[in-house]
């Protein structure tokens, strides 16, 4: 498939699975990027913004135009914060093990190393988990990169990212999740 973006009219079932197998490829033009991110939000209908996230295994890899918690809004941030002003206000935010507020994400993130008493459950347990055993499973299970894999992470609206992502994220309705997913089956197999 060769990026082409924007595409016009035609059947917008077909353009969305031609942009979703797009995300399989190495996406090289900035530009072509953000048109691709606004027909995405179009076909979809989405009610927020599409999420582009960067990992870096460096902090002074962070670009200078993205918000730090900590130094410009003078306190920390939880990784949900972050996303949830990235996706409805457009902000473009780093973050550190020292911008977060929660330290699960900073485990899962690769920022830190998950302490014993985490992966004994003591995060969960007695307040989200009935049992010590059901929140050493949860913690043992939750995705999460390895230590030391990343220092930080850099959040912004896909149709005005500076970078190439490492990962996308969408929020949708089950109605149109279940439409990505099998679009995402019927692509790969």
């Amino acid at each position: 498939m060769e990026p082409c973006f924007p595409l016009e009219g035609g059947n917008p079932g077909v353009n969305l699975i031609f942009l979703v197998g797009l995300w399989g490829q190495q996406m090289t033009d900035i530009e072509k990027m953000h048109e691709g991110a606004k027909e995405i939000e179009r076909l979809l209908r989405l009610q927020s913004m599409p999420i582009a996230l960067k990992m870096f295994t460096k902090e002074e890899e962070i670009q200078e135009y993205a918000v730090r918690p900590v130094k410009d809004f003078g306190y920390h941030l939880s990784f949900c914060q972050a996303l949830a002003l990235t996706r409805r206000r457009g902000l473009a935010i780093a973050e550190t093990k020292t911008d977060m507020w929660c330290f699960e994400p900073a485990i899962g993130l690769g920022f830190v190393e998950p302490p014993r008493g985490f992966l004994e459950g003591h995060n969960r347990y007695p307040g989200s988990a009935c049992k010590l055993e059901a929140g050493a499973t949860w913690a043992q299970n939750i995705p999460r990169f390895d230590y030391p894999s990343y220092s930080a992470v850099v959040t912004a609206p896909l149709e005005s990212a500076r970078f190439e992502p490492d990962i996308l994220m969408l929020y949708g309705s089950p109605a149109v999740m279940t439409q990505i997913m099998w679009l995402f089956l019927k692509l790969s197999g």
